[in-house]
């Protein structure tokens, strides 16, 4: 993620580096072009405004037709991790 930050410094000069979603995998980075646009996305993530939504690709024909599963994860500031 750094490299793909440094790449478009060099073409973009006010870029701000958002938010990487699912950090340790290779989730969707967000960047911003200008301050408006980081300073508005920023206030998003940190009031939850933003719904995050997965589709998953399946082998084979599940029993259950359509379902939504909830899972909540807990971070742990001071280590930057997630449980």
């Amino acid at each position: 993620s750094e490299s793909v930050f440094e790449d478009l410094s060099k073409k973009y000069s006010k870029i701000g580096f958002i938010h990487r979603l699912d950090r340790n995998t290779s989730g969707l980075m967000i960047f911003s072009l200008n301050a408006t646009a980081e300073n508005e996305l920023l206030e998003g993530f940190k009031n939850h405004i933003f719904i995050k939504e997965y589709l998953a690709e399946v082998v084979g024909v599940p029993k259950i037709r359509e379902a939504i599963l909830e899972g909540y994860l807990l971070k742990d500031k001071s280590t930057s991790t997630v449980n």
